[in-house]
């Protein structure tokens, strides 16, 4: 409920079978009598609730002492199944566990002056590093050789290799900051393309010249200056999003490529699965806006067939990411194919997507594909469910996040009451949605153009007025087509298809499957001829 705090909730709620299993032997021996461990049944009653409601779970434990404090007991509640993890995840495969558990022997032996035993451990558990930066290595082989120093005695025989290990410190430290200079490029870069979109070079002149300051930057001149995986791959990224944004997809293409042809090793594939998805659905992109549907497929089933091989030893956290490469890009390509029947079908994983923990932290995904699945409802003509879809998108206080988005979902909100017949609300949402896009700048006449339609609507007064309004509207909009940047709200939203559904009484989607079947047909008969 509002007020109350839910980080406990949706830790107990992140939590699987195995975790809740070892959670309650470990809170056991927290006390003597565990049958009348009041944190274990709150833990249960809170695990038992679909939505938080804290007024509930007050009442049902108002004879505890704890409910007299109730925030204390829930921070303590929440700080043991947090030390529970801690020793539940020290016997996890996972490479940084393991990394964890090795230096904090380090540390033991250290402490008791066991030096000749800390050092062969430390060397042990730099065997179990990568040479290149797999997963953040870095500041893991910098610790390890803090320890090192710290086990070495000042004698001048050792002077020698105690200025080896510094020497290597200083190379390490100079790969981070070289690894941290070409994120900050990426992360300007992507922060660029969620606020204005695609081809915006020509209708932001301030975020037109950033662009131009962050591809001129000398790190960008050549890859090898890149001294790290991590650091190539902020490379192509950021050049990547250049090109896409500036709507140059054959060179879009090529770094999304290179990016994925720095996965070399199993290895390095297996330990960076999220930034490998990521890479792929780059192509995926790309080879959408160039329509080359053919390597489309086949890259979409090289990446079902990696899922296939190595599904069973993804992370819990790199799922998400796997999802979104086999269901999310082919979803998002096939909206924009206009091959709706495909799209529709690959809903029930996209919702499964959406509900994945991890996956909820990539808000501007979540919308983007949020508003797709209303967008889809809407052409097939269940307006309620994509009034519902909607919803999600409209209620989201995150405006600055993804802003063309949410743009494009105030003017679908317009489509949808339209359709429905709300003639009363189309002025006043009419005006709401035109200054809503004015405060963030989204500069495409073709949206204009709609919004104005919209807010006149209530004004035409019969069926066959409203046909040549339409006829009109189509007529204004038509040669936007060739405008580069005017394209990117075409695909958005299919508005064109939108007024030809209208014009011969049918859904968008019908239209659609009926353009299909003609181009089929017509191509046959150029065949045969």
């Amino acid at each position: 409920m509002a007020g109350y705090s839910t980080d406990l909730f949706d830790l107990v709620k992140t939590l699987t079978v195995n975790e809740k299993a070892y959670f309650k032997k470990y809170a056991y021996k927290q006390q003597s009598d565990a049958r009348e461990n009041p944190y274990l049944r709150l833990f249960d009653a809170i695990d038992k609730q679909e939505t938080y409601d804290e007024e509930k779970l007050v009442k049902k434990f108002a004879k505890e002492k704890f409910a007299q404090k109730f925030s204390a007991a829930k921070n303590y509640l929440y700080n043991l199944i947090l030390d529970c993890l801690a020793m539940y995840d020290t016997n996890s495969e996972k490479l940084r566990h393991k990394l964890r558990q090795q230096i904090k022997q380090i540390e033991a032996l250290i402490d008791r002056g066991l030096m000749e035993q800390a050092m062969k451990k430390v060397e042990a558990t730099r065997k179990l590093l990568h040479p290149d930066n797999v997963i953040n290595q870095y500041s893991w082989h910098i610790e390890l050789i803090n320890l090192q120093l710290e086990i070495m005695p000042y004698k001048t025989e050792t002077h020698d290799e105690r200025m080896k290990l510094q020497y290597e410190k200083s190379h390490l430290l100079s790969v981070i900051a070289n690894s941290q200079e070409y994120y900050n490029l990426y992360l300007h870069s992507l922060h660029l393309l969620n606020q204005t979109g695609y081809t915006q070079l020509e209708k932001h002149g301030k975020q037109a010249e950033t662009f131009q300051d962050i591809i001129s930057h000398p790190l960008l001149a050549d890859i090898n200056l890149a001294l790290s995986f991590n650091a190539r791959l902020f490379y192509c990224n950021t050049w990547f999003n250049y090109y896409l944004w500036n709507a140059d997809y054959h060179k879009a293409l090529h770094f999304a490529q290179l990016q994925v042809a720095q996965f070399s090793t199993e290895a390095l594939q297996l330990s960076n699965v999220q930034k490998l998805m990521v890479s792929y659905k780059g192509v995926l992109m790309a080879l959408t806006k160039l329509e080359d549907y053919d390597q489309f497929d086949e890259t979409v089933r090289e990446i079902e067939n990696w899922n296939l091989r190595f599904a069973d030893k993804v992370t819990p956290e790199a799922v998400n990411t796997l999802m979104d490469a086999v269901y999310g890009s082919p979803f998002d390509a096939y909206y924009n194919q206009k091959r709706y029947a495909k799209a529709f079908n690959l809903i029930p994983n996209m919702r499964q997507y959406l509900e994945n923990r991890f996956a909820q932290r990539f808000k501007g995904n979540n919308i983007h594909y949020t508003l797709l699945i209303a967008a889809l409802n809407f052409y097939a003509g269940n307006l309620n469910q994509a009034l519902t879809e909607l919803e999600v998108v409209l209620n989201d206080k995150d405006l600055e996040t993804v802003p063309i988005t949410h743009c494009t979902a105030r003017i679908l909100h317009l489509l949808i009451h339209f359709e429905l017949k709300n003639d009363l609300l189309l002025e006043s949402l009419g005006r709401a949605t035109y200054r809503f896009l004015y405060q963030y700048e989204s500069n495409y006449q073709v949206e204009s153009l709609i919004i104005r339609f919209m807010r006149n609507a209530s004004q035409i007064a019969n069926a066959k007025e409203m046909t040549e309004a339409l006829k009109k509207l189509r007529e204004k909009l038509e040669p936007f087509l060739s405008d580069e940047f005017e394209r990117e709200a075409f695909a958005r939203l299919h508005y064109l298809d939108w007024i030809d559904s209208k014009l011969n009484n049918c859904t968008v989607w019908e239209w659609t499957e009926k353009q299909h079947t003609k181009r089929i047909v017509a191509q046959k008969t150029a065949l045969k001829i």
